[in-house]
């Protein structure tokens, strides 16, 4: 049930109410908001005097849905290139790309995704110009223009197939790319990095420094057994990183 996003204050009655803590759906539910929040769901709840209130008969009412990793808001058409940003090919930059800056929440997708219920999502950038797509965002799918929830929730890194592709075609090149980023980003943030000889950008360097120091987390794609014990290896060196493994196939 799609319940009007500018009603702040509404109930709906007659509803089957899925609550999202594993327990069996409650049929003949009523569901109260008020300001925006849920305030009451179940079946002894009555609508409020005065609120609106929306007959859900036949009609189920759930949590938002959260779409986990997603390139959502970053395009418009994803065929015309110009209307596209979900990746960065030819920047100089790779870490420091921040995809909050490039959100469009009256993107066609971000509308089709509202009315099949996600309401909010962690948007990325997809890795291209190297093995570092940048920083994702959190954002939520209200009507409104401002979704940022969190602007550089994570930094998002590609290992694997795409990784050796991006790394220099080979996995020896995407790990000796990722541990050399990680010590410049740790030289930077310490205060010890001159720029001189590194393979990061200035601004690399910066927006990997809470990579390091953990105050930011890195999600890593990553299928093969191999490839998911190696990046485990890398709190030997790193101890404070806040892994997320995606994909994570023969986990």
């Amino acid at each position: 049930l799609a319940a009007p996003a500018f009603a702040q204050d509404f109930a709906i009655t007659n509803a089957t109410v899925a609550t999202g803590d594993g327990s069996e759906p409650v049929e003949n539910a009523t569901v109260v908001v008020r300001d925006g929040r849920v305030v009451a769901a179940g079946t002894g709840v009555s609508a409020p005097t005065g609120a609106e209130v929306i007959d859900g008969t036949g009609k189920w009412v759930t949590p938002g849905i959260f779409s986990a990793v997603t390139d959502l808001g970053l395009s418009d058409v994803d065929g015309v290139s110009e209307s596209n940003d979900e990746a960065a090919g030819n920047s100089p930059f790779s870490a420091a790309l921040d995809a909050s800056r490039a959100l469009n929440p009256n993107s066609q997708d971000v509308l089709v995704a509202r009315a099949d219920g996600i309401t909010r999502a962690s948007v990325y950038s997809r890795p291209s110009a190297s093995i570092f797509g940048g920083q994702g965002a959190v954002i939520d799918l209200g009507a409104d223009a401002e979704p940022i929830t969190k602007a550089r929730a994570f930094q998002i890194v590609a290992l694997g197939e795409t990784g050796a592709r991006l790394g220099g075609g080979g996995r020896t090149g995407t790990y000796a790319w990722l541990d050399n980023a990680l010590h410049e980003a740790q030289a930077y943030a310490a205060g010890r990095w001159s720029g001189e000889d590194a393979e990061l950008t200035r601004a690399d360097a910066a927006a990997l420094g809470p990579v390091v120091s953990g105050k930011q987390a890195l999600y890593v794609h990553v299928e093969r057994a191999s490839d998911i014990r190696e990046i485990l290896q890398l709190r030997r060196d790193f101890p404070n990183l806040d892994l997320v493994l995606l994909g994570v196939s023969e986990g």
